[in-house]
């Protein structure tokens, strides 16, 4: 299953980059792009995305539950029904000049961060030796933080190079998309 856990891996990293792009600079994307004050910005990049994370951990857990009762890789698949859906949404968000429909966006997005957080480990214990679990879990999030760290540097230095940060985003959603839809090829352990 290494092959697997590498999917995983490539998957939780691209999440990484993306998540950290959108926690580092959405404010100032807000700010500039709808012209918003500095705290209504601050407050909307986390607020809406964070009510939809809710509501995605919710129904993302309810729903990874009962189909995996019916199909083993049901976890999996809420995985990526999550960010084919979501990561658009970050596409929208980057592309439209309307404010309700970035509110709209950013939530959905979020819904899809949410189905993430209910499901990752559980899907990693479908896919790691159980004597493994832990060290593989943590081995995903140190190199989700270091590559999303890197990343907050690599959006502002883009911005200094007049790169928008519109531009940014939709790509960021792109390469969520794809690393999503590498999940398809990942084969969990008969239960």
């Amino acid at each position: 299953k290494k092959s697997a856990y590498y999917i995983l891996l490539l998957y939780f990293t691209v999440l990484g980059m993306v998540n950290w792009l959108v926690n580092g600079w959405l404010p100032t994307f807000l700010k500039e792009h709808f012209s918003l004050d500095l705290g209504a910005a601050g407050i909307s990049a986390t607020g809406y995305i964070q009510v939809g994370s809710f509501i995605g951990v919710v129904l993302g857990g309810l729903l990874a539950d009962r189909w995996v009762t019916k199909n083993q890789r049901g976890r999996l698949f809420v995985l990526i029904i999550g960010f084919t859906i979501g990561a658009p949404f970050l596409f929208l968000m980057a592309s439209t000049s309307v404010f309700w429909i970035a509110i709209v966006a950013m939530v959905i997005f979020g819904m899809a961060r949410g189905f993430n957080d209910s499901n990752l480990m559980p899907v990693l214990r479908q896919v790691a030796d159980t004597r493994y679990i832990a060290t593989g879990y943590g081995f995903l999030n140190l190199l989700s933080t270091i590559i999303g760290g890197a990343m907050v540097y690599v959006g502002g230095a883009l911005k200094d190079a007049d790169v928008s940060l519109s531009v940014t985003y939709q790509v960021a959603a792109v390469c969520m998309l794809l690393a999503t839809w590498c999940l398809f090829w990942v084969r969990t352990k008969r239960s």
